[in-house]
């Protein structure tokens, strides 16, 4: 007899038949984040979607913007079940998460309607006078539900919104049916006091019998299967059938909020704001009694005495006190091993002025005091809040001071214990804050605010030789005869100088983000000399010095090689970590002018005043054929990001793109008279930039051939450099001036 093939419907409802030995909803999320099964993903959908759904149902009037919510519900555990970290209360977060995606559905909802007019599809009370007064309950216990604490909230969902037992509910939750009881007890006595506050009494037993009958049993199969496939495919990133646009939109956007959400709670806590994070820095146990003073001061010398640092005025370090006066910006955010998102501490500002510390965060500000030990290895700092909830109660933690920039780590837990090293691991509770010295309204008179496109503008006294972006984008990298400029690339502030020995022809960021090359000749006057420098662009420091002019060079992608290119046609390989050279390649007739590394690091191109682009094998160093160009050779080369293409300029203003693999010319841009000096791919390859002796930096699209122009500079473009985002760009003159746009 042949077997009938189920449907899909079908074959979820069988995934949902229960089993002997069922397993738990940490077993399931932990085999659906390690294998990503449908089958977990699908039993999890069946368990839980009954309580999602009546949820989504209360707070939404309207029944297809129920179903969205309910889909992007799941959507959002779907890709972010690895953090989920109470893994047998899943219930409980799904129900938060519910919440939250039901209430932004509803404001949508109603910015939607109120410019369509729409008709509300509302569903239908069986009971109306018991719908009278769910309907006067129902956003109040929702929003209350949702405020109550993991532990009285989790027994609530599964008990109450999800019919489980007692003894059901202590199981999966691996506590005592006595804990289960206890604690379902308490989280009505809460809301209760909470509802009574707002106008509505009633009595535990009523509330509960209230909540259990307004529970939905389940959520329609349909939507249920639907939701599971459409999960799965959210979570890889894939394309999503079988969810609507309106649930697609919702998850993204309470994915990115929860994710903006989770730092900005780290910041808030680290920075000591109000609102319930606070406390996690400052409180072990909670808010701070205001009117007790006493017990503040004893608090702030426990914490003192404990490390044996009685920080009076005698140990101070003045040093460290004065340089710390001013006004600063968080740049870098840490906790759990994890940098978070700029959007997470993006305006966050720091203000030192005497012992006082005020952290400013939006409209929101927080005032610290604060007393330092230098004497600690590392340094300590001690805080102590002046307001908001943790107010008197002190926390140390340790901080480093290199220039304008300013680590500080301190411990999330209970406050008390004391970091030894400015770092964060996935299992501990430090957070690692970086602020760098920011004078905000841009005071510093070198750095011109522009209406005319830059974001920012500096003026140097000699001409600029070559700009860089760092590979986190968020350094830029300047090069003048004899000296180097690390600068901020948000701002423009000037973040480090090094002065050089060096006339510098050429540039170059290692892929680590720390380490530069510069190189250069000598000049005429012979106060400068040739050569290349190798160094940490933060600190300054040396790491290796090579011999021989260079007119240009680049890292490999790998980083462990170095190309420079100098006269008489040669091209050096070395190894940057030891300053040992490891091969050479050399045309005689070419005098390089420019170099680059293909993306795959297997290709080295090198053009000059020599009508051929040479071409070398890095692991052979043997000549691969070379590119056959006009008489007067080329200024510049660049290779595509994905490898495929060589962009070359000339001295007449010619652009040309070249096919790497068969050496022909693909096609011909023309800038006019003047030439290029600087090329740049886009980003993706999209795009050709070219900065020109006239000082303007054209831009071609590569599949239209269209073609724009900024005039950038009073003289001649002799760097271009395109961020790593592809969002902004840097360009550096003969004039004396490096813009970004």
């Amino acid at each position: 007899m042949s077997r009938v093939p189920l449907t899909p419907i079908a074959r979820f409802l069988r995934r949902l038949a229960p089993s002997e030995g069922e397993a738990s909803d940490g077993q399931l999320l932990a085999r659906f984040v390690q294998t990503r099964e449908e089958d977990a993903f699908a039993r999890l959908v069946g368990r839980h979607g009954g309580m999602v759904f009546g949820v989504c149902r209360r707070v939404l009037a309207d029944a297809h913007d129920a179903e969205d919510a309910f889909q992007a519900t799941f959507l959002v555990l779907a890709r972010k079940a690895a953090s989920v970290r109470k893994c047998d209360s899943v219930a409980s977060w799904l129900y938060g998460v519910a919440h939250r995606v039901a209430l932004k559905a509803r404001s949508a909802a109603a910015a939607r309607r109120q410019a369509e007019q729409r008709q509300v599809v509302r569903m239908t009370p069986s009971d109306p006078v018991a719908e009278a007064a769910w309907r006067e309950l129902r956003p109040l216990l929702d929003e209350e539900l949702a405020r109550l604490p993991e532990k009285y909230r989790a027994p609530v969902v599964l008990c109450y919104l999800e019919g489980k037992t007692n003894d059901e509910a202590a199981r999966l939750l691996g506590w005592t049916k006595g804990t289960v009881s206890g604690r379902l007890a308490r989280a009505r006595d809460l809301l209760r006091g909470r509802l009574a506050r707002r106008g509505l009494a009633l009595s535990g037993a009523s509330l509960a019998t209230l909540v259990t009958a307004n529970a939905a049993s389940s959520a329609p199969a349909p939507l249920a299967a639907t939701t599971a496939a459409a999960a799965l495919a959210f979570a890889a990133g894939e394309t999503i059938t079988g969810a609507s646009p309106g649930a697609l939109t919702l998850a993204k956007e309470v994915v990115q909020v929860m994710l903006i959400t989770r730092w900005t709670l780290v910041t808030v806590a680290v920075l000591a704001l109000a609102g319930a994070g606070a406390g996690l820095l400052w409180s072990p146990a909670g808010a701070a009694d205001e009117d007790k003073p006493a017990a503040a001061a004893q608090a702030q010398k426990a914490v003192e005495k404990k490390n044996g640092a009685i920080f009076d005025e005698a140990r101070r370090a003045p040093d460290d006190q004065e340089t710390l006066q001013g006004t600063w910006a968080v740049v870098e955010m840490e906790a759990k091993g994890e940098k978070a998102p700029d959007d997470a501490f993006s305006g966050t500002k720091v203000v030192i002025k005497g012992d006082r510390l005020t952290f400013a965060l939006g409209t929101e500000a927080r005032v610290s005091t604060f007393r330092l030990d230098p004497r600690k290895k590392p340094k300590v700092i001690a805080l102590t809040p002046q307001d908001g909830p943790s107010k008197g109660q002190a926390v140390e933690g340790i901080y480093e001071l290199d220039g304008d920039r300013l680590r500080l780590c301190f411990e999330n837990g209970d406050g008390k214990a004391t970091p030894t090293k400015f770092a964060t691991r996935k299992d501990d509770e430090m957070r690692l804050l970086v602020l760098e010295r920011r004078e905000w309204g841009n005071k510093d008179p070198k750095i011109m605010r522009r209406p005319d496109g830059h974001r920012w503008k500096l003026r140097e006294s000699s001409p600029v030789r070559a700009v860089a972006y760092a590979p986190d984008g968020k350094s830029v990298g300047v090069a003048t005869d004899g000296l180097f400029l690390l600068l901020d690339a948000e701002t423009g502030k000037v973040r480090r100088r090094s002065h050089l020995a060096i006339a510098v022809r050429g540039l170059a960021f290692a892929p680590d983000g720390r380490t530069v090359a510069v190189g250069g000749t000598a000049n005429r006057e012979e106060t400068l000399q040739g050569g290349v420098i190798v160094f940490d662009a933060a600190k300054g420091l040396l790491l290796q010095s090579l011999d021989g002019a260079t007119n240009a060079l680049a890292f490999s992608p790998d980083g462990k090689r170095l190309a420079t290119a100098g006269p008489g046609g040669v091209v050096t390989l070395w190894d940057p970590a030891t300053g040992k050279r490891v091969a050479t390649m050399q045309d005689k007739g070419l005098d390089p002018r420019s170099v680059a590394f293909s993306p795959d690091g297997k290709l080295i191109a090198a053009g000059g005043p020599c009508p051929v682009i040479c071409l070398w094998d890095v692991a052979t160093a043997e000549y691969a054929n070379g590119i056959l160009v006009g008489e007067k050779g080329v200024t510049a080369v660049a290779f595509s990001p994905d490898g495929k293409r060589l962009a070359s300029a000339e001295p007449n203003g010619a652009v040309r793109l070249w096919d790497v693999a068969s050496r022909k010319e693909v096609r011909t841009f023309k800038a006019g008279d003047k030439g290029i000096r600087a090329i740049a791919f886009g980003p993706g390859g999209a795009t050709l930039l070219a900065g020109g002796e006239d000082g303007v930096v054209r831009s071609w699209d590569l599949a239209t051939g269209n073609s724009s122009t900024i005039n950038a500079h009073a003289k001649e473009v002799t760097g271009v450099a395109v961020s790593p985002d592809g969002v902004g760009m840097v360009t550096g003159s003969a004039d004396g001036t490096v813009a970004a746009w």
